[in-house]
């Protein structure tokens, strides 16, 4: 018999992807995302030593991205993001419906959250804009994201890569209930 202690810890996927948007615990922010097979698949991508990695798609994925590591999900917010914590990714298929969870920190440690673009041509970055998190915390970084995606898409200036000229698609902020027309047509896509 151990002498660990058990934990056991229920929790409703269905219920806390019904309510959306992100619950805070003491030092963590938690999210958890419900997708239909009607909807593009999610993909969690990391730039690690300039390469774009892709993590496979599998019906049970649990994955850490280290603080410091730039990464995005695809279809679910269109920029890169870098943060000073690490983020874990849970990925839970059942037969219609696929469970998306992201759970990261926010305290004093956690300092500052940056958004990339990076030119899908040549891989450049385009726009490197920081964030601090010690004002608005991770609340406070999403608004900040739609906002200057909406900037961005605005922007030709930043949006055409100033290397190999190729322009890169529109962006969009994190939560789709927020999104244009035209916005909500990009995300489908990119």
């Amino acid at each position: 018999m151990s002498n660990e202690p058990t934990i056991c810890y229920e929790f409703a996927l269905d219920e806390a992807a019904a309510e959306g948007g992100w619950h805070q615990a003491n030092n963590y922010n938690l999210w958890v995302g419900r997708q239909s097979a009607a909807y593009p698949t999610y993909r969690l991508i990391e730039r690690r030593e300039n390469r774009l990695v892709s993590l496979p798609l599998r019906a049970r994925l649990m994955h850490t991205v280290p603080a410091g590591t730039a990464f995005r999900i695809a279809h679910l917010f269109g920029a890169w993001r870098i943060s000073d914590a690490d983020l874990i990714y849970l990925r839970i298929a059942q037969e219609q419906i696929v469970y998306h969870t992201l759970l990261t920190a926010m305290c004093r440690d956690v300092r500052e959250d940056r958004l990339l673009w990076l030119c899908l041509g040549c891989g450049v970055e385009l726009v490197n804009e920081s964030y601090d998190a010690r004002r608005g915390g991770l609340a406070g970084f999403w608004p900040f994201l739609l906002e200057r995606a909406r900037r961005f898409n605005a922007s030709p200036d930043e949006r055409v890569c100033r290397s190999c000229g190729e322009a890169h698609p529109l962006a969009y902020g994190f939560d789709a209930a927020q999104d244009s027309a035209t916005e909500a047509a990009v995300r489908r896509d990119w």
